[in-house]
């Protein structure tokens, strides 16, 4: 007498549906993610026992020698006329935040605070670390 052999149950048609999971958790990660703004130059803020909630912003980061970043632009002079057109731009009066080094010139620091107040609807903020 002769038996068939019984069916096998084919593997790709069990992993299926968790594939299809995983890539939806992907999918919404993605979508519900928030990536911030992470500068090119190092820079380690002042230190502050005061904090505020940070919300939508302009961020201009200025690293312990002086160099400028402003979102992709590097060079100063191409940093301060991005950050003054986006400054003029600016419909939701977003408040400008300098992200310093501790090491940087506070003089130097305070005369782009002064330098950019004109051009912003909201307020201009230093940026200093948590205690």
């Amino acid at each position: 007498m002769q038996f068939n052999e019984p069916e096998r149950p084919a593997f790709g048609e069990t992993i299926l549906p968790m594939i299809n999971v995983v890539f939806l958790l992907l999918i919404f990660l993605m979508l519900m993610g928030h990536i911030s703004q992470r500068p090119a130059l190092d820079i380690d803020p002042a230190e502050s026992a005061l904090s505020e909630e940070k919300g939508a912003s302009l961020m201009l980061f200025v690293d312990a020698q002086g160099a400028v970043q402003f979102q992709s632009h590097m060079q100063r002079d191409e940093a301060f006329a991005a950050l003054k057109a986006a400054l003029q731009e600016d419909t939701e009066a977003r408040d400008l935040v300098i992200r310093a080094d501790a090491g940087a010139d506070f003089a130097k620091v305070l005369e782009l605070a002064q330098m950019f107040q004109p051009y912003s609807k909201g307020e201009v903020k230093l940026e200093v670390r948590q205690r």
